[in-house]
């Protein structure tokens, strides 16, 4: 159906003319004390119309309907304090009093009448344009049956409105029973009334928005969220009460809804922001973790220049963890002699110091054993006077390694902090996997330096691949209650697949696979990224699907637009024995199924992370479980097993490794990787892959 477009003119010339004839029928009616009723339906018929054509105004301008949680509290703020100015200075110069006889109750004077008006196109020109911030934050990363909640309000809202306006019922939460036709109407809306509250308080609690604010937002929207309840809940009393139902019952209407949704959220919108305060700062510091592990894969692939490499490991290292005190220790190719390659808080002197020591317990340990290092009390330990005599202040201290694809410590990455035990095991996680992202880059530097001889880089993205094998699994899980075997192969030296295991909690473990578009060493930077931010969103999020969703938009923020990254998400709960899992744009599992001795493909529905901002992802994004038995198989692998070519051009197919597997449904996976391995060299008879290949197996014991 095409849409009505009138403009905005000729609606803001409308809104007036029909402000003016309800105005007029209301001192006609009272100077001359007659009611007719066609003519009051009229007068409710231009109230409604006017709040919808001012619904229809602000449609036309899209900046009403921002998402952005701060825009949207800010025009709260703005249009509740220019409320409370019209109305103050409204109530002040005309002093409205009403009869409280009636309902609805009259103004006993021509000033009252005045104010009914003027309270009732506040409460359109103001609070509307408050809800609908109220809705925009709400359909902040919305939920399921959030719109639906919104259709049922509106239905709701429409039919109080109708049976207010015809018999001239007070809209309260009063339940008479049944009766005459007038109880029944009474009881009728009051109903109506109680349910359209039930779903405001609902709807209240949709505060998705308050965990993606920085720590320093939420403490300020904390600290002027009592100031906005106390205003708000004052507001019905003070402003719209008494006024309104006497010029339109249509718009009282409105407004009670209304005010009792603007309650409703302020109210739980503070108590949000209050026990999230003390989490802020962790969930700050997991993105800080996040992005700065982002940054730093970014640098894999983007710079090459050593001295902004090292500096960069430092300075991030130092932000995230906090610590006082940063420097990277490197050693001198083919032997033991180091040197301090970048620092951070540390004086020139206290540099040349440690460069004068060639007797180092930390460093001779951390080199020697090639695993972390951690002294979280150094006045109580035996390296006090040797830290002391060189920095009096250090309270705790850590190093860890970085090592090289061959396998040799090629520097130490340091971090001290004034007081004692002053990291924790998120700190020493998070050095590690500095060290180890640094050791990649740093390699990656050296390797673009000698890019210009032919043998030496071959030699070079050797070390590469080796290093990208490093990132993936050095063993499977184990456990009595299943069996797991791996296969990769690069079809260069370096690939885009990915595979690896997490376990979210005690009782279930997860398995992941991807597949970078592209090929070579573009693919392997970014398997390299996936890898940090996936490793970092499986510690905090429990199913396959909420993993995907996060990756992805930290990866969209990144990724080239002309790359994408396919992922599945396996999750196995031990005790259940069922597997939940998510495909974002991936092959499809295959299921072979001991009961039914038949093999299936579960391809649930999604598009490839990196492709999109995260919306149309999400909604996309299915999550299936099914249940798991003695004797099951599941194969998840890349398209480059599936699409393996011989050379008369056939793929070597779904269907083919489906039959494969149920012919040798009885082998243990181990042996069953070697005959899928015989397979396909057969099948290809001397052709090489054109893709990476990457297979996972397991078998329920």
């Amino acid at each position: 159906m095409k849409r009505i477009n009138i403009p905005k003119q000729i609606i803001f010339i409308l809104i007036v003319i029909f402000g003016l004839i309800t105005l007029l029928y209301d001192v006609l009616e009272y100077y001359s004390s007659i009611s007719i009723t066609t003519w009051n339906y009229i007068d409710e018929a231009l109230n409604l119309l006017i709040l919808l054509l001012y619904l229809l105004y602000l449609k036309g301008r899209p900046s009403f309907f921002d998402l952005n949680p701060k825009h949207n509290l800010k025009r709260i703020v703005i249009y509740l304090t220019a409320l409370y100015v019209v109305i103050i200075i409204s109530k002040t110069l005309l002093n409205p009093v009403f009869s409280p006889a009636t309902f609805p109750k009259k103004p006993e004077t021509m000033a009252g009448l005045i104010y009914a008006n003027i309270a009732s196109l506040s409460a359109i020109f103001f609070m509307l344009p408050m809800l609908i911030q109220v809705k925009n934050l709400i359909f902040h990363r919305r939920k399921r049956y959030t719109k639906l909640y919104f259709i049922i309000l509106t239905i709701c809202m429409a039919f109080m409105m109708i049976i207010t306006a015809i018999f001239e019922i007070p809209l309260e939460l009063d339940f008479p029973g049944f009766g005459s036709l007038e109880t029944t109407l009474f009881m009728l809306n009051s109903i109506l009334f109680g349910l359209t509250l039930i779903f405001l308080i609902i709807l209240s609690f949709r505060n998705s928005w308050i965990t993606y604010l920085s720590r320093k937002d939420k403490r300020n929207y904390f600290l002027l969220s009592p100031i906005i309840v106390v205003a708000i809940i004052f507001l019905f009393g003070y402003a719209f009460k008494e006024a309104i139902p006497y010029h339109s019952l249509v718009i009282g209407v409105f407004a009670t809804v209304g005010h009792w949704f603007l309650v409703f959220y302020s109210i739980t919108a503070g108590f949000f922001l209050l026990i999230q305060l003390p989490t802020a700062r962790v969930f700050e510091r997991k993105m800080r973790e996040v992005s700065s592990m982002h940054n730093l894969s970014r640098a894999i692939s983007g710079e090459f220049d050593f001295q902004k490499l090292v500096r960069m490991v430092t300075d991030m290292s130092t932000e995230v963890i906090e610590a006082n005190y940063t420097w990277l220790e490197m050693f001198k190719s083919g032997n033991h002699q180091s040197y301090i390659a970048a620092s951070k808080n540390l004086s020139q002197k206290e540099v040349n110091a440690l460069n004068r020591r060639d007797e180092d317990s930390i460093r001779e340990h951390i080199y020697t054993s090639q695993k972390t290092f951690l002294e979280n009390d150094v006045p109580k330990s035996g390296l006090f006077k040797a830290i002391r005599a060189w920095k009096q202040d250090v309270g705790s201290i850590a190093g860890v390694p970085l090592i090289s694809a061959e396998g040799q410590v090629m520097g130490i990455l340091y971090a001290a902090k004034v007081e004692t035990f002053g990291f924790d095991p998120d700190d020493v996680n998070m050095l590690e996997a500095y060290a180890s992202q640094a050791s990649i880059a740093l390699e990656n530097a050296n390797l673009h330096k000698s890019s210009l001889e032919r043998e030496r880089l071959e030699k070079e993205l050797q070390i590469a691949r080796d290093v990208q094998l490093r990132l993936l699994p050095q063993s499977t899980p184990q456990n009595e209650q299943f069996e797991i075997e791996t296969l990769t192969i690069t079809a260069y030296e370096v690939g885009g697949d990915y595979y690896d295991f997490y376990q979210s909690f005690d009782d279930q473990i997860g398995v992941m696979i991807g597949d970078v578009s592209g090929k070579g060493t573009s693919a392997a930077f970014y398997m390299a990224e996936a890898k940090g931010i996936i490793q970092s969103m499986a510690r905090h999020y429990a199913s396959p699907r909420e993993i995907l969703i996060h990756t992805n938009r930290i990866l969209y923020q990144s990724i080239e637009k002309k790359s994408f990254i396919s992922l599945l998400a396996l999750q196995f709960d031990l005790n259940q024995k069922t597997i939940k899992f998510s495909r974002a744009g991936h092959c499809p599992i295959i299921h072979y199924s001991k009961q039914t001795d038949e093999t299936s493909l579960l391809q649930p529905e999604g598009i490839a992370a990196g492709l999109e901002t995260g919306d149309v992802f999400e909604q996309m994004l299915e999550e299936n479980q099914i249940p798991m038995q003695t004797g099951d198989l599941l194969a998840l692998y890349t398209d480059g097993l599936s699409e393996a070519r011989n050379a008369s051009g056939q793929e070597y197919g779904e269907q083919h490794l489906c039959e494969l597997l149920k012919q040798n449904k009885n082998s243990d996976v181990k042996d069953l990787k070697e005959i899928i391995i015989d397979d396909i060299l057969k099948f290809l008879n001397g052709q090489k892959l054109h893709d990476d290949l990457t297979l996972v197996l397991l078998k329920i014991k």
